[in-house]
């Protein structure tokens, strides 16, 4: 196949194949792009799919919004949503501004589940982000408190999460199936 593909770079373009066509604009469009139009804004505007993450027999379904002007390989399958919940934040800082910057530095910030003043309230800070299940994932992170300089440690607690490895931190597969062993007695 590679072979017929670097043939088929090396000819020169037809005419027709030069003119090619226009894709959008004046003219309407046909049924099957219409079709297809319908099923992407079925996945984009429903609400629904945007919660997530998916699983169908325990495997993970990633979603992108649909865009009429991209072919199949444009699309990049790598990010999900996910609620994250940010335990032993000192309360101050238990506000969508904070859970928007943590969103940030965890993947893309989407939601935060605060009150009408923009704070939170209870335990732990609630979180939406988008994260890429090609990276390991962030177990927490440190914050420096204050004057003092004094560090605390602030776990991370995933709802929903789908499988992933605890060798690794890569969300696809789970520990048995990595490509990464462990020695005996090292811990993950």
């Amino acid at each position: 196949m590679e072979k017929v593909e670097g043939l088929m770079r090396n000819l020169k373009l037809s005419a027709a194949e030069q003119k090619g066509f226009r894709l959008g604009g004046k003219g309407g469009s046909t049924g099957k792009f219409a079709e297809a139009r319908a099923l992407g804004k079925v996945l984009s505007e429903n609400p629904v799919y945007a919660e997530g993450p998916w699983k169908a027999n325990n495997d993970l379904i990633v979603m992108v919004d649909f865009d009429p002007d991209k072919g199949l390989d444009d699309y990049v399958f790598d990010t999900i949503p996910i609620w994250i919940r940010v335990l032993k934040l000192p309360l101050g800082w238990m506000n969508r501004e904070t859970g928007l910057e943590i969103g940030d530095t965890v993947g893309e910030g989407i939601d935060v589940e605060v009150g009408e003043d923009g704070a939170a309230v209870g335990g732990f800070l609630r979180l939406k982000a988008r994260i890429k299940i090609t990276e390991p994932l962030m177990r927490g992170f440190t914050v420096t408190l204050g004057e003092s300089n004094k560090t605390k440690w602030c776990p991370f607690e995933y709802e929903y999460l789908p499988e992933f490895c605890y060798t690794c931190g890569i969300i696809g597969h789970d520990d048995k199936s990595c490509a990464i062993k462990l020695g005996k007695g090292e811990k993950q």
